[in-house]
């Protein structure tokens, strides 16, 4: 893969508030990706969430102290993308991040909205916005690690594709090598997301 013709997305998105949904189980090894409405409101949109496991293996949690003090901000990632309409993501650090990036109080969730990641995957038919109420997976597959890419340092760079339902095991230690996150068998937490409502459609 040749990264100079890689450029990096300097916002991700078009500024639109997010929401919070209740907790239920992970039957996805990486990502998902839903539509529905945002609370309060007639609008439709997209979210990515990231699963535990992946939060947890791409070093993307952070550490604050009672006080607030930031011991360890965590990585982030980044879309990168080419002329020729070709896209990653990148694991940066936090300074560099434009998706998942430690807020100024320190919080961080593990659920996004990223107005281009969107449009790419959907010109990638990874994804489908027609869809709402519709759960649909993202696996991510490791192509590099400890690159540059126009001077931004990345610890890991993943593709994206089409990924499928299945159940995980517990959030590993570290990350593993050759890929984000295996398939496994016990299913754990999904990000939780405050007022949010059954009828929502962040089921």
């Amino acid at each position: 893969m040749d990264f100079s013709k890689f450029t990096p997305v300097e916002s991700s998105n078009s500024r639109k508030a997010g929401g919070n949904r209740a907790a239920k189980t992970q039957p996805y090894k990486d990502m998902k990706y839903r539509r529905g409405l945002v609370k309060g409101t007639n609008t439709v949109e997209g979210r990515f969430f990231v699963s535990n496991r992946l939060f947890v293996a791409l070093g993307l949690a952070s550490e604050v102290k009672e006080d607030g003090t930031v011991v360890n901000a965590g990585f982030g990632l980044r879309q990168f993308t080419a002329p020729d309409g070709d896209f990653v993501i990148g694991v940066v650090s936090n300074d560099d991040a434009k998706i998942l990036k430690m807020s100024k109080k320190g919080n961080k969730t593990k659920v996004f909205k990223s107005d281009k990641l969107e449009a790419s995957l959907v010109q990638a038919k990874v994804i489908d916005t027609t869809k709402e109420k519709t759960n649909q997976y993202i696996d991510l597959t490791l192509v590099a690690e400890n690159v540059s890419l126009k001077g931004i340092s990345c610890k890991q760079v993943y593709s994206m594709g089409v990924g499928t339902a299945i159940v995980v095991d517990k959030e590993p230690a570290s990350a593993p090598s050759d890929s984000p996150s295996p398939v496994a068998t016990t299913l754990v937490p999904e990000p939780t997301l405050a007022a949010a409502k059954e009828d929502d459609g962040w089921k």
